[in-house]
């Protein structure tokens, strides 16, 4: 799928072309899944990703946010999916200062 595709263009160093791929499958993932959906999950954190590696903290923030929601409401606090969503914002907010 398309976030694949940017997952691809992302290791190769084309940031700009992964950028458009993964805006193109985020948006295809809200608008087919529903809001607590591991797929639409899965392309929230990795567009979140994108941005936090390529230095777009602040654009990063609500990504990171944005999935730890959803991953909260499909699992226990205490499941490993909430742990690494929790050590994703925390990194990022590390870096951010």
């Amino acid at each position: 799928g398309r976030a694949g595709e940017g997952s691809f263009h992302e290791n190769k160093g084309d940031d700009a072309e992964a950028a458009l791929l993964l805006e193109a499958a985020l948006a295809q993932a809200r608008q087919l899944s529903p809001d607590d959906h591991p797929q639409l999950n899965a392309a929230i954190n990795i567009h979140g990703t994108l941005l936090h590696t390529t230095g777009r903290l602040e654009e990063a923030l609500p990504y990171r946010r944005e999935a730890l929601e959803i991953i909260r409401r499909n699992h226990p606090e205490a499941h490993p999916a909430v742990a690494g969503g929790l050590e994703q914002l925390g990194l990022l907010l590390k870096d951010l200062g």
